[in-house]
């Protein structure tokens, strides 16, 4: 019984690491872009798809356990959503370098909303392309400049200085990671342990069985 759940819970919890790691990669510049046509909500959709399947193929069974398993599930989505949302600002809130970009290339504008940001490519001053997408509300045109953030080891998205919220670092990820992770991978623990299948003696036998025992006592 132990070892079957001491099983469980690494499993789970291998899972859900895997699961926030993989939303923090997809929120960088070498994840996947934003904007429309993006693939960062489906693939994020199908990573958090493999912790709630991994728990009904452990023993996932009954009412009480899909609920807390299903509210584990709401718990691991949005504590990844909220990580890819924060790991480029964290970046650059831990090495971020202020540089003069040139904007290159339009690659989108977000129809969603009223005033959807802008998407842009941008080179530096040597006109070597910076990694990821500048996402700014303000429309800019071809080869203008403008005063960005960036990760020199390409790992966050260019972000202008005016936009920029000071904060977010890797231990912001960390407590992210915590106090969303956490309670998902209890309660998708609790979703599937082992059910205890040693008999009760002392419950009454099903009707079945007991007619079956007065008949054989009878012949």
């Amino acid at each position: 019984m132990v070892l079957r759940i001491l099983f469980r819970i690494g499993v789970v919890s291998t899972l859900a690491a895997a699961a926030l790691t993989a939303g923090a990669w997809i929120g960088t510049a070498q994840g996947l872009d934003p904007g429309p046509g993006s693939l960062r909500f489906p693939v994020m959709l199908a990573v958090t798809a493999v912790p709630i399947t991994a728990v009904g193929l452990l023993g996932s069974t009954g009412v009480g356990r899909t609920v807390m398993a299903c509210i584990a599930w709401c718990l691991l989505s949005f504590g990844q959503l909220t990580i890819m949302m924060a790991a480029s600002d964290a970046v650059l809130g831990e090495r971020g370098r202020t540089v003069t970009a040139t904007v290159t290339q339009l690659v989108g504008h977000d129809l969603s909303e009223d005033g959807g940001d802008y998407l842009y490519r941008v080179t530096d001053a040597q006109g070597r392309p910076l990694a990821g997408l500048l996402r700014t509300p303000n429309q800019r045109g071809i080869g203008s400049d403008v005063a960005v953030l960036v990760d020199p080891h390409g790992w966050a998205h260019p972000t202008e200085i005016a936009a920029y919220e000071p904060g977010t670092d890797a231990l912001t990820l960390l407590i992210l990671a915590g106090v969303f992770g956490g309670p998902a991978i209890v309660l998708y623990v609790l979703s599937c342990l082992p059910e205890d299948r040693r008999r009760d003696d002392t419950a009454p036998a099903p009707w079945h069985k007991e007619a079956f025992n007065q008949v054989v006592r009878s012949t």
